[in-house]
């Protein structure tokens, strides 16, 4: 199929599945297949050093809480975060990175690099380089829409 013959929305769901299914491929490759996918994407990759309440994670995902929170719960029994209450929220919880949690996430950065130096190889560094920041054009939209609408952040 040539590019001319995909649509934008489709080009971009279909990388996105392929990317999403080569790095989870991975992942079990190097031992963490207890865990969904989505768990990674939506907890995982948003939290850092600092945790996140429940509620943040369900924004920055576009997950419902309810959503979010069986994830989180999958997520710590196997070990992946811990969770503890929200001093600011006394309803909330805040959601931690474990060791194990920390570990997954640098082999999945890694294996993202991986498909980044690949894309490399075949497109060469320049076109790379602009079509991640057609990518950033792209998120930008989607960030602007966010905040430009009523109960937005603006």
């Amino acid at each position: 199929m040539s590019s001319s013959e995909l649509s934008l929305a489709g080009a971009l769901s279909r990388a996105f599945a392929v990317v999403y299914g080569l790095v989870a491929e991975g992942l079990r490759e190097d031992g963490f297949s207890d865990h969904s996918p989505a768990q990674g994407v939506n907890v995982l990759r948003n939290l850092g050093e600092e945790p996140r309440s429940v509620g943040q994670l369900a924004r920055m995902t576009g997950v419902s809480k309810q959503a979010i929170s069986r994830q989180i719960a999958g997520l710590e029994r196997t070990g992946y975060v811990r969770t503890e209450p929200d001093p600011a929220d006394g309803r909330g919880r805040l959601v931690h990175l474990t060791g194990r949690g920390r570990e997954e996430r640098e082999v999945a950065q890694k294996r993202v690099a991986l498909l980044r130096e690949r894309l490399e190889q075949e497109l060469g560094p320049d076109e790379t380089e602009t079509f991640l920041r057609g990518l950033e054009v792209i998120i930008g939209w989607g960030d602007r829409e966010k905040t430009s609408k009523p109960g937005g952040h603006s």
